[in-house]
């Protein structure tokens, strides 16, 4: 992997968009591995570090972790100015992947705001140019691929955690993590671990459990159940066959008591009732009567012969219409012959519009002419046409009304003929009081029937209550053999993977040895020193023998000595990962004596890896020190604080002092 370029806004003492493109040797091993940048404490060395953690990482990162503060408040923090001037900050990296023949550029940004009185981050990945939201998404599994954070802070260091290892006697704790995920046996361990749970939940899961007296004795009382619903299913049907019979004999009962007069014995009253009922009715319908043959209503027998005469007055109206308007017609129609000789139109069209208007004038007269039959004016003319409306209303109620005479004389008359003689009393009673036995029997058969249908479904749901515990304690008494079996191979397995893990740690961890041994010698350059490094299978402490194979005690090595092991450990670490990754270091040298830093100059900076950053002070990567180096140095940064804006540029260029004076080369 190669980072490409850094770029950050409003970032810690980065005020603005800050920029800067890192050197690196391409797919052909060509070129300068070596970005160098420079600046004094406090100018922002450290924070180019942390923007590469919290670009890959985001909450996960290490410096959060470090902090000891919530993500929302470390986000807070880093903002410049702590968010009083600025709001809104972001860290965004170029990165090169090799991919088979080709490669693939993704850029990711990390950015967070105020929201509120919270600080959020939002994260944005371009693969190729193309923004890709999945990958956004899944960007954590994804880094841990690429970059796992077990291993980061092999890659990505500073010189204090150089000097942690350097002064401890035991291995600390995130060299553990990285030297067990280097090895590939925190998956086993976690599997052990996994496995020693499952073997307690299910020993657990057996104490105190008998599962097959219990699942016999549920059993026995659902077949004591299932007894009982039968029983009582038989009893049902007994009682459902009686009752069957009983309203067979009920409605021969009926039949029988109808027959017998039965029916208008219970009726009489109602019958007399409704007789008299029609009887009222007859006669409000006659009185109904006279009242409309006391009006218009005679007059239908001579209907036809009104119509004429209406239609008689309505001509003698328009004739007279006709006789009143004539003499204003004829002065209107000479107007309008004088103005058509006027007209500048053909003489043959003239012609004929004087005829039609002498056509209509003649039928006017002609109508003015005719001598009136009726002397009837237009008020008798309306009045016709009242009287027609007012037969029409009555023709129809009359309608009604004889319909409903109809129907009122075919009801007595039904009344009549279903009437009886006079039935036999004392028979009619006996078959009424047969009737009440039979219906009191089967309404009593009836709630028994009701009563062993409650006790139908009591019993149901004691069934199915009885059988899902069956279920239950069958799947139980299945799980338990189950639980049995699986603790049996989960202890075989947690053996195997314990052998299987101590071999490959062995393995592994003399490759790993021989990383450090190799990397030590070539620090210190003195191969007399040690002889053997070797690396505990256990706690991973790592010790160093001499020729005689005698542990040589780690106080016994010089302060300069130290700092290289604590090196040689994190390069023998890196080069035993097997990933080609970038490498970062903040501070490296302040530790060091001169002969060491030459052999760290010399030796490890342009071997570290295919690319790498290198964040100095004033008094490390100077003098001798910087002219051995500028051979494998591609890019040169200067960090310079500007106190008007109270904040750090970044420029091309590197630190020189002469006389006091800070310079850029």
């Amino acid at each position: 992997m190669i980072i490409k370029s850094i770029k950050l806004y409003n970032f810690g003492v980065y005020a603005g968009e800050q920029k800067i493109i890192l050197a690196h040797k391409n797919i052909s091993g060509e070129g300068e591995v070596i970005t160098l940048i420079g600046g004094l404490n406090g100018r922002g060395k450290t924070s180019i570090l942390e923007a590469l953690l919290l670009a890959f990482y985001g909450s996960r990162s290490p410096k959060v972790r470090e902090s000891g503060r919530s993500y929302s408040n470390y986000l807070a923090e880093i903002i410049h100015g702590r968010g009083i001037s600025q709001t809104e900050s972001w860290v965004e990296l170029e990165i090169e992947i090799p991919l088979d023949n080709s490669t693939t550029i993704i850029k990711l940004r990390r950015s967070w705001g105020k929201k509120n009185v919270r600080v959020v981050d939002f994260f944005q990945v371009w693969l190729n140019e193309r923004e890709d939201p999945y990958l956004a998404e899944n960007w954590d599994s994804y880094v841990e691929e690429l970059v796992p954070s077990a291993i980061a802070e092999l890659f990505f260091f500073d010189g204090e955690r150089i000097s942690t290892l350097a002064e401890s006697d035991e291995t600390v704790e995130s060299l553990k993590k990285a030297i067990q995920s280097l090895l590939g046996i925190e998956t086993i361990d976690r599997l052990i671990k996994d496995l020693d749970l499952m073997i307690k939940r299910k020993k657990t899961s057996l104490e105190n459990i008998d599962l097959k007296n219990e699942l016999l004795q549920v059993n026995d009382y659902l077949q004591s159940l299932e007894i009982k619903y039968n029983n009582l299913i038989q009893e049902k049907s007994s009682f459902n066959s009686k009752v069957h019979y009983l309203k067979q004999q009920l409605e021969q009962l009926k039949r029988t008591y109808f027959e017998a007069g039965g029916g208008y014995y219970e009726n009489q009253e109602k019958l007399y009732i409704r007789r008299g009922e029609l009887n009222k009715e007859l006669d409000e319908i006659k009185i109904s009567i006279g009242s409309i043959i006391a009006g218009a209503f005679p007059l239908t027998l001579v209907e036809e012969q009104l119509r004429k005469v209406r239609e008689t007055a309505k001509r003698d109206l328009i004739n007279n219409q006709a006789k009143t308007s004539l003499s204003l017609l004829k002065e209107i129609s000479e107007e309008i012959m004088s103005g058509i000789n006027e007209l500048r139109i053909d003489n043959e069209d003239k012609v004929k519009m004087q005829q039609l208007i002498f056509s209509k004038i003649g039928g006017v007269e002609k109508r003015a002419s005719e001598p009136p039959l009726f002397p009837v004016g237009l008020t008798m003319s309306n009045q016709f046409a009242n009287i027609f409306d007012i037969l029409e209303s009555d023709k129809e109620q009359v309608m009604n009304i004889i319909r409903e005479y109809e129907d009122i004389e075919y009801e007595l008359f039904q009344i009549e003929e279903n009437t009886p003689s006079d039935p036999d009393i004392d028979v009619l009673k006996d078959l009424l009081t047969q009737q009440k036995d039979i219906e009191l029997k089967i309404n009593e058969f009836t709630k028994a029937i009701s009563d062993i249908d409650e006790e139908l479904k009591r019993l149901k749901l004691e069934q199915d209550k009885a059988r899902t515990k069956v279920i239950k304690l069958s799947t139980l008494k299945a799980e338990a053999d189950e639980s049995e079996r699986i603790i049996k191979y989960a202890i075989h397995t947690q053996l195997n993977m314990r052998v299987f893990r101590d071999r490959i740690t062995e393995q592994k961890v003399e490759r790993l040895a021989n990383y450090i041994y190799e990397a030590f010698n070539i620090l210190t350059h003195k191969n007399s020193l040690v002889a053997k490094v070797n690396v505990d299978c256990d706690d991973f402490k790592i010790r160093l023998y001499d020729i005689n194979s005698i542990e040589i005690p780690k106080f016994k090595l010089s302060s300069g000595e130290r700092q290289m092991l604590a090196l040689a450990i994190l390069w023998g670490l890196a080069k035993a990962s097997g990933k080609t990754l970038p490498v970062v270091i903040d501070t490296p040298m302040g530790r060091l004596d001169s002969f060491h830093r030459i052999n760290f100059v010399e030796k490890y900076l342009p071997n570290a890896s295919h690319q790498v950053i290198v964040l100095s002070t004033d008094t490390e990567i100077e003098g001798k020190y910087l002219q051995i180096l500028l051979p494998h140095v591609g890019k040169k940064y200067l960090l310079t604080y500007d106190e008007t804006i109270q904040a750090t540029q970044i420029s091309e260029g590197y630190l020189q002092f002469t006389n006091d004076l800070e310079t850029v080369v």
